[in-house]
C-alpha cells in the first residue's frame, strides 16, 4: 500500500536565522496590538529586517498601520491550512524601510475552528516560518487575545514570548492563566520558548494610590521579567493610530516615542 506524499513546493531560503517573538496577553484592551506594531517599526528603525505576522481575525495590526500598509488583502488561511505553501508569497513590504507584513483575513476566525481538529495543529506556525525565518532578523507575532488554536501555534514557533500588562487586577489574572499554558508548551511542544518580558503598558501615574499595591504585586511574582520603563497613559497613541501611522512617524520626538525607543533596545538590542 503506498502513502500519499504531499507534492514538494521548491522553496527558496535566505542566510538569516530570525528571533521569533510573539505578543501574548490572554486579556483585551492591554495595548498588545499598539505595542506589537510600534515594537516592530522601532527594531525596523534600528536596522533590523523585521516581518510583523497579525494572527487576530480583527486585523488590528493593518488597522493601526494602515498609512504604511495599505489595503492588500491577505490569503493568509490559506497557508494555515495548507502549511506545504511558502508563506513567503504573501509578505508584504510596508512603506517603512526594513519593515514586511503578512495581514490577518477575515477567515481566520473560521480556520482557527478548523485548524482545532487537526493533527499536529500546534507545529503548523513553525513549519511555514520555516522559510521566512531564514530571511529576516526578527519575527514578531502578534496573536488573538485568546488561547485557542492559533495562539498555541504562534507559541509553539516562537524563541520567545513577550507579555503586555496593564496596572489592574484582571490584567494580572490573564499573566497567570498565560504563563500556566506556557507551562504546558514548554512540557509538551517548545522545551525553547522563554518570556523576553512583561511590559506595563498604559500607566496613569495620577493614579498612584490605586496603581501601587498591584505594581508591588508584580514585581512579587514576576520581577524576574518585568521590564522598564513602563509605558505611560497617553493619548498619542489614540492620535497616531487615527492617521494609521506609528508612533515615531507621527510624532518622532514626543516622550513617549523615546520611552518606546529604549524599551524596545532593551528588549532586543
Amino acid at each position: 500500500m503506498a502513502f500519499f506524499k504531499k507534492k514538494k513546493i521548491k522553496k527558496n531560503y535566505g542566510e538569516k536565522d530570525a528571533v521569533i517573538v510573539s505578543v501574548s496577553a490572554q486579556k483585551g484592551g492591554v495595548g498588545k496590538t499598539t505595542f506589537s506594531t510600534n515594537f516592530a517599526v522601532a527594531q525596523a528603525l534600528s536596522g533590523k529586517k523585521v516581518l510583523l505576522i497579525d494572527l487576530d481575525s480583527q486585523a488590528h495590526t493593518q488597522e493601526a498601520l494602515f498609512y504604511h500598509f495599505g489595503g492588500n488583502e491577505s490569503d493568509f488561511s490559506e497557508y494555515i491550512l495548507n502549511d506545504n505553501k511558502d508563506l513567503m508569497n504573501s509578505v508584504y513590504l510596508s512603506k517603512i524601510d526594513n519593515l514586511y507584513y503578512v495581514p490577518a483575513d477575515k477567515n481566520l476566525a473560521r480556520t482557527e475552528k478548523l485548524l482545532s481538529s487537526e493533527i499536529g495543529k500546534e507545529f503548523v506556525f513553525k513549519k511555514l516560518l520555516d522559510v521566512p525565518k531564514s530571511h529576516f532578523d526578527l519575527i514578531v507575532i502578534d496573536t488573538p487575545p485568546h488561547f485557542g488554536a492559533l495562539t498555541l501555534a504562534g507559541l509553539v514557533a516562537s524563541k520567545y514570548v513577550i507579555i503586555p500588562t496593564e496596572l489592574s487586577n484582571l490584567s494580572v489574572d490573564g499573566i497567570n492563566d498565560l504563563l500556566e499554558n506556557m507551562e504546558l508548551i514548554l512540557d509538551n511542544y517548545n522545551p525553547d520558548i522563554d518570556i523576553l518580558g512583561i511590559i506595563i503598558n498604559k500607566v496613569d501615574y495620577r493614579s498612584r494610590k490605586t496603581n501601587e499595591p498591584i505594581l508591588e504585586d508584580l514585581k512579587e511574582r514576576f520581577t524576574d521579567y518585568l521590564i522598564e520603563p513602563y509605558i505611560p497613559l497617553s493619548s498619542l497613541f489614540k492620535k497616531a493610530q487615527l492617521e494609521g501611522k506609528s508612533i515615531f512617524h507621527y510624532e518622532k520626538n514626543h516622550k513617549i516615542s523615546k520611552v518606546f525607543v529604549e524599551l524596545s533596545q532593551r528588549l532586543i538590542k
